[in-house]
């Protein structure tokens, strides 16, 4: 059942609910990103500062800033308060597909493709790069994730997941499809890594060793979907 839908937003790339759901953030080709009420429908921000179309949002834990990926080559991070930018991040070569928070909201995870393909972590609030993430395709990348701790990251992209450490940025785990990874997660607790493959498996693995656990035969496709659910004793994958 359809709640509610916001034809006044326009062309809209990505949309994100605040973790309260009082609030939906969306990014749009016309390089702007807008805040919403919920219940109300009503826009009450314009966040405005990217040269070109917006690909990605998302909110911090508390819900006090918001980050944004551009076509631009860029990613910013905003008060939503104010909708004031605080902070742009530039070295990326390419346009920026995706950004989250860190749990803890002092780091910013970003992810670009194409003559860039890599992820990068930055600090949120100087902008610095801490380290970057490479060894993908130039093609399609699942939104890269954190552990729950923020101690490691999980990319996915060419026939391959990898887990990184944030603290080090060094590489800890690859976890090999035979045709391209589409999707991947990493558990709450960080302990196991599920991925999608165009291979028509699913996989789990063990994150600090890389051993294969088990695996799903299934239809996955670049639009499909795939997570741990609330308890971790399941996964959940759709086409």
């Amino acid at each position: 059942e359809c709640l509610r839908s916001f034809p006044s937003l326009g062309s809209i790339n990505a949309a994100v609910l605040s973790p309260d759901g009082v609030w939906l953030l969306s990014g749009a080709d016309d390089g702007r990103a807008r805040l919403v009420n919920v219940a109300s429908g009503e826009c009450t921000k314009t966040f405005e500062g990217h040269g070109s179309g917006i690909n990605s949002v998302a909110f911090s834990a508390d819900g006090a800033r918001a980050v944004t990926g551009s076509l631009d080559n860029t990613a910013k991070v905003w008060c939503v308060q104010s909708s004031e930018c605080l902070t742009t991040f530039q070295e990326h070569i390419a346009p920026v597909y995706g950004g989250i928070f860190s749990p803890d909201g002092a780091r910013v995870l970003s992810e670009s493709m194409y003559d860039d393909a890599s992820a990068k972590l930055w600090d949120a609030n100087s902008g610095q790069c801490f380290f970057s993430f490479e060894g993908h395709s130039r093609n399609h990348h699942p939104r890269p994730s954190f552990s729950q701790d923020g101690k490691s990251i999980l990319t996915a992209g060419s026939k391959a997941a990898r887990l990184w450490s944030a603290e080090e940025g060094c590489l800890l785990q690859t976890f090999k499809h035979s045709r391209v990874v589409v999707q991947a997660a990493l558990s709450a607790r960080g302990d196991l890594v599920v991925t999608g493959s165009l291979d028509k498996t699913a996989k789990l693995w063990n994150a600090a060793t890389g051993d294969c656990l088990h695996t799903l035969q299934v239809e996955i496709s670049v639009k499909s979907m795939i997570a741990f659910l609330p308890g971790e004793a399941s996964v959940l994958t759709s086409d």
